[in-house]
């Protein structure tokens, strides 16, 4: 799994001067993701993957789609709605197929919203301050990148996850 680093500042100077050394020194081969956002809110889609929350939300669609779809199937059984289908069956044909109506619902809508810790750091964007996130894959050169960030002097810095 992608680490992210990320760097809050109050400025945009040191932002950018954070970002281009940041790039310089450990983006060889696009290996490493680093981003530079002014304003808020962020959108998930254009956020590094370690940024975002995605496997959660899918999860969350496809079980309320089972669970509908299982109790729905069970009814028609109940019901008798179509010909031979016991209430067993409507649960369990019901239960796939809100299972996969989930997947495709989740898949659709876009599920990639940023994680907890990137919503907080977005509430006190504004007015000038600029958040950097880096998305590296590994944890040697992340813990390098968040001690380089405190030449930057940052209002605040940390990973998501632990280095």
């Amino acid at each position: 799994m992608p680490l992210v680093v990320y760097a809050l500042f109050d400025e945009a100077a040191p932002a950018e001067r954070a970002a281009a050394a940041i790039q310089r020194a450990h983006g060889r081969g696009g290996e490493v993701v680093v981003q530079l956002h002014d304003r808020a809110p962020l959108d998930g889609n254009l956020l590094p993957e370690g940024a975002t929350e995605f496997g959660r939300n899918m999860l969350i669609a496809m079980a309320a789609g089972g669970v509908f779809m299982a109790v729905a199937g069970g009814i028609a059984g109940a019901f008798d709605l179509l010909l031979g289908m016991t209430v067993a069956m409507g649960v369990g044909l019901g239960g796939v197929t809100g299972v996969l109506m989930g997947l495709v619902g989740a898949m659709q809508a876009g599920t990639r919203i940023p994680r907890a810790e990137i919503r907080a750091l977005e509430q006190r964007m504004g007015g000038g301050r600029r958040l950097l996130l880096v998305e590296l894959t590994r944890r040697d050169e992340a813990r390098a990148v968040l001690d380089a960030l405190d030449e930057f002097a940052p209002a605040d810095s940390g990973s998501l996850g632990s280095l």
